[in-house]
């Protein structure tokens, strides 16, 4: 008797389950769609987060620099105006002989000259060395963290 109605009516069957699958189908797809959207709203939160994160990053980096930079200019003006107030030395070179005198056995304005040179070499080297001391020091200022 079963076997005669299952023969009957296999089809309804058939579309029984059918709707079924489809409304399980449906729903599996919902609930993806609601997942796939939720992921895609946190991945857009959070890449304007990292966006504002590294624009203020930046910011600062640019900041930083310019800090480093004017310190710098400040620091390399204060040393040209220390070496420029340092050449004007008011002492004479070389001691003058006093009227009379054989002590000093060398020519004064030729002694001068030749410390004046010595001088101006060793300023060279001191004044190469602090600029190079300033750039040092506003580079690592400057280097983003």
């Amino acid at each position: 008797m079963w076997i005669t109605l299952l023969s009957r009516f296999w089809y309804v069957l058939v579309i029984v389950a059918l709707l079924a699958s489809t409304a399980w189908y449906r729903n599996s797809a919902e609930k993806t769609q609601l997942k796939f959207d939720a992921f895609v709203s946190e991945t857009k939160a959070l890449g304007e987060q990292a966006k504002a994160h590294k624009i203020e990053k930046e910011y600062q980096d640019a900041k930083q620099i310019t800090d480093a930079v004017t310190s710098r200019n400040a620091a390399l003006a204060s040393l040209r105006t220390a070496q420029a107030n340092a050449s004007r030395s008011r002492v004479p070179l070389a001691p003058q002989a006093t009227a009379g005198s054989s002590q000093i056995c060398f020519d004064p304005p030729a002694l001068s000259a030749a410390v004046e040179r010595y001088r101006g070499r060793v300023r060279g080297l001191v004044e190469t060395g602090d600029e190079a001391n300033i750039d040092a020091k506003a580079l690592i200022q400057a280097w983003p963290k």
